[in-house]
């Protein structure tokens, strides 16, 4: 049974789940979302990316109000799309730009999503799961704080302290 006091787990939220329909299975609002998000990024990105890219997007992801569950699956998602478009940039026809366009979607998603204060050790270590997935893909300006939050928050756990709500990054991301 989940605990209902968790942030970043929601069992009753069906934006991840794919629909049905007579045509068939379709894609799931998440990934819909998902889409746009990265359609969004090829319109207002410009080439060379630099460290600050990600800004530009981030504004629109926060526009869209979105839960802690659902920015939490929106980050999942958007990385997969990163990941998987690094892998197929074998011909250079341009598969570079998208997988940089996926990645700063990416990375402006996940630095909305530190700003979101774990309410459980459960939140905290599906953060840090999420965290390590991609290492240094939160932007650069935010990394020595979330790593000095989240060194705290392993000390605690392994000295046996109880749990502390900490916020990572205050709101705004400075």
């Amino acid at each position: 049974m989940t605990d209902p006091s968790r942030l970043y787990y929601d069992p009753d939220d069906m934006d991840a789940r794919p629909t049905f329909s007579p045509k068939g299975i379709g894609r799931s609002d998440m990934a819909k979302r998902a889409d746009a998000i990265i359609a969004e990024g090829r319109m207002r990105f410009s080439m060379p990316f630099g460290p600050r890219s990600h800004s530009q997007v981030r504004g629109y992801i926060a526009g869209l109000d979105l839960s802690p569950p659902r920015l939490m699956r929106l980050v999942m998602d958007l990385g997969t799309r990163a990941a998987s478009a690094g892998h197929a940039a074998v011909d250079g026809s341009g598969r570079m730009q998208d997988r940089d366009i996926a990645f700063y979607c990416y990375r402006a998603a996940l630095s909305l999503l530190v700003e979101v204060t774990p309410r459980t050790r459960g939140d905290m270590g599906e953060l840090l799961d999420v965290l390590l997935i991609w290492p240094g893909a939160l932007p650069p300006s935010m990394q020595s704080k979330v790593a000095a939050v989240v060194g705290a928050y392993v000390a605690d756990t392994i000295t046996g302290r109880p749990f502390k709500r900490r916020s990572l990054i205050p709101r705004g991301g400075r």
